[in-house]
């Protein structure tokens, strides 16, 4: 007869979760059961352990997922700079709409083309994009008039500039299910060479939560761009 190997209950729901268990509904006692037959572990409340893992989310039929498990801890895209139409409009955009959740993006410097790859991501999702600054070379007046043309037709993005610049540094968007570092600004995007890392939230949840607590902070502090 084979033994089970006995694991902890979080590893027991993850590993159902990886297994696509949760692509369906399911109760609590049934999870409970399920962690039993097939890993032997037990908990004595189970319902707080479902409601503590952010890959889940509990809906009155039960506990489904909320982020599809992907075996590829990273995914690294390559902007080589030499097809600045395609890379922005085909490559990027094919990462952007795999994003789920209210989407963060954090980028110092903002111009014309920041509205146009803004403009490419989901238009069912709730967007911040914080920024500092303007960048070298863009036409203020210009900007303000896009901006205010982009604004009524994108109403499900907002942006702000947080005025303490030194602060920032690093760009990079937050989802639910994704975490992407960007090698330059999203305005230079397609003309030079540069890197995007999207890796699964999940796999770096503390750094995630640390992150997101320190974009709201910021947030709340910084002013509607004009």
């Amino acid at each position: 007869m084979m033994k089970l190997r006995v694991i902890r209950p979080k590893g027991a729901i993850k590993r159902l979760w990886q297994s696509g268990y949760f692509k369906k509904h399911r109760l609590t006692r049934e999870v409970k059961d399920e962690a039993f037959d097939k890993f032997g572990c037990t908990c004595s409340n189970w319902s707080k352990l479902l409601k503590d893992c952010r890959f889940l989310r509990k809906e009155i039929k039960g506990w489904i997922q909320k982020i599809e498990y992907s075996e590829e801890m990273m995914t690294f895209y390559v902007v080589t700079g030499e097809k600045p139409w395609t890379d922005r409009n085909e490559e990027f955009i094919n990462l952007v709409n795999s994003l789920q959740g209210e989407i963060l993006i954090l980028d110092p410097y903002y111009g014309l083309k920041s509205f146009q790859i803004l403009s490419k991501f989901p238009k069912d999702k709730s967007i911040k994009f914080m920024t500092s600054q303007l960048g070298i070379n863009e036409n203020s007046s210009r900007v303000s008039q896009d901006l205010n043309d982009f604004r009524r037709e994108f109403r499900n993005i907002q942006i702000k500039i947080y005025r303490k610049s030194y602060e920032l540094h690093d760009r990079y968007i937050i989802s639910d299910n994704l975490f992407v570092i960007i090698g330059h600004g999203l305005k230079d995007l397609g003309n030079k060479e540069c890197f995007l890392i999207a890796i699964p939230t999940i796999e770096i949840a503390a750094m995630i939560d640390l992150l997101r607590k320190r974009f709201n902070e910021r947030w709340k502090k910084a002013q509607n761009l004009k």
